[in-house]
């Protein structure tokens, strides 16, 4: 982010709607259901937060935001098993 400059949320930000979107495009291409779907929705709203808990650019809460981050990870981790673990 301290390569970005004054641009480093506005960046990162589109990274993530990138990786979102290309999640979208792998699982419809593999077929995958509500979970997953379900999964990337909980991931945005981490990413929406990130983004909206940065807003002031504060040291502690960019740092917060990097942390929390994992979350979304984990969102789309358990969709996908959930979505395969029902069929």
């Amino acid at each position: 982010a301290v390569l970005f400059g004054d641009a480093d949320r506005v960046i990162i930000l589109t990274l993530q709607g990138l990786s979102l979107g290309c999640l979208l495009l792998a699982g419809a291409r593999f077929e995958l259901g509500t979970c997953f779907y379900l999964g990337l929705l909980a991931a945005a709203g981490c990413f929406a937060w990130e983004f909206w808990s940065t807003r002031q650019r504060g040291r502690d809460a960019c740092f917060k935001a990097f942390l929390h981050n994992h979350w979304a990870g984990l969102a789309i981790f358990l969709g996908i098993v959930a979505d395969y673990a029902l069929r």
